[in-house]
């Protein structure tokens, strides 16, 4: 880490203003990139297994890879302008867009890659991040190379696919796919249009039993749980009306009345900062039945939302500020809630949450994340601090970026 991100590491922000942090954070992540022989601008991991070994490049995905990234300069450049922030982030695609066009035209190279298909690690998330990166740019080249990513995506895989979840799986690769049949809702290359893969993606979820009958850590979460798959098939129902997809969430909703509640009674060993978070408690489950609410409307369930999303508001900190687990994951879905429920006092609570995330990391000199000082400060989307500005661009953009915890 350089003299001059480990400066700013200790005193993170001169300002309290959440634009300041934002830009802040940028400039961070501008430090600390490196610069490949062609040009293009990369990121590495924060551990280092040893001090003699460097760290290694982040890989492609928005989770915890270099389009994740990207797409946080590209939301920077979309809310405070700055040629720079777009020039970055068109650099640290610029490798990604090329394997994908090398790929793509190469049908056996397709065939043999080995890639999961989930929305937030995977070939979903790939075109995920391509296409809003391509929407803030307004830059359709970039959704162009989406669409080309899209291809990657094959029968056979969504077929196998044993996970199903929105991280590695068929539900994240169905959010995706939707993405990009808002630009390109044509035939991908001569082969399927993005609907239909998502349908023969929402085809392997209501086969799976998986997820109906999953107990434990994250079983009625966003990331990996019934949350992000039930967002994912609403969301295919709206786009398509296909009945069998309603029928089969009402079905299944009204035999799992435990399902997706905010008292925690399936979740006992999550402690009370892991039952808030986007991943696996409150701030993803209230995702869920947002996205829930018009199939949900004469349940009692709906009453939950409310409930969740006190939890999510709870003004007192999570020990983590990141997207996934932490404080800024929070922040996202109140904004989110804020705006699809017009309900601007929801609002109000994100802002107060990022203030007290400022003052704590004013007075400890540095956000609070998992990675350690030791290890470097963790540059990533949704486990470091690319989602911390994120969440605060966010609140500044009056819904100028897009809810990247919610995947629209």
């Amino acid at each position: 880490m350089s003299d001059e991100s480990a400066k700013w590491h200790r005193n993170p922000h001169g300002h309290t203003s959440l634009s300041r942090a934002a830009l802040d954070i940028a400039e961070v992540l501008r430090v600390n990139a490196r610069i490949g022989r062609d040009g293009s601008t990369y990121w590495c991991h924060p551990n280092l297994p040893t001090p003699s070994i460097p760290s290694a490049p982040l890989g492609p995905h928005l989770y915890a890879g270099t389009s994740g990234i990207a797409l946080f300069f590209a939301g920077v450049w979309r809310v405070y302008g700055g040629d720079g922030w777009r020039d970055i982030c068109l650099r640290a695609i610029t490798p990604l867009r090329a394997d994908i066009r090398e790929i793509s035209a190469d049908p056996n190279r397709a065939q043999r890659l080995q890639q999961p298909i989930g929305g937030l690690t995977g070939l979903g998330s790939v075109v995920y991040a391509l296409v809003r990166i391509g929407d803030l740019l307004g830059d359709e080249s970039i959704v162009d190379d989406a669409q080309r990513a899209a291809t990657m995506i094959l029968p056979d895989t969504i077929a196998t696919d044993q996970k199903i979840d929105l991280m590695v799986g068929s539900a994240g690769a169905v959010l995706a796919l939707l993405a990009l049949d808002e630009r390109r809702p044509e035939e991908i290359l001569g082969g399927e249009s993005p609907i239909e893969l998502a349908l023969r993606c929402a085809e392997r979820l209501l086969q799976s039993e998986r997820w109906t009958v999953s107990t434990g850590s994250g079983a009625d979460g966003f990331c990996h749980g019934r949350a992000g798959i039930c967002t994912a098939l609403v969301k295919l129902y709206e786009r398509t009306g296909r009945q069998q997809l309603r029928t089969f969430l009402q079905q299944h909703l009204s035999s799992d009345k435990a399902l997706m509640s905010s008292h925690g009674e399936r979740q006992p060993h999550l402690n009370r900062h892991s039952r808030r978070s986007w991943c696996k408690g409150a701030a993803g489950i209230a995702l869920g039945n947002i996205a829930l609410r018009e199939i949900l409307s004469q349940d009692p369930r709906m009453d939950e939302s409310v409930s969740l999303l006190e939890i999510t508001a709870d003004p007192s900190l999570s020990e983590t500020d990141d997207l996934c687990c932490g404080n800024s994951g929070r922040v996202d879905t109140l904004i989110h809630a804020a705006s699809v429920l017009q309900e601007p006092a929801y609002l109000g609570k994100a802002a107060e949450l990022a203030g007290s995330m400022l003052e704590r990391a004013q007075h400890q000199g540095r956000y609070s994340l998992k990675s350690t000082q030791e290890v470097g400060v963790d540059l990533r989307l949704f486990p470091g601090i690319a989602g911390i500005g994120y969440s605060f661009a966010r609140l500044q953009s009056a819904g100028g970026i897009p809810c990247v915890v919610a995947m629209e």
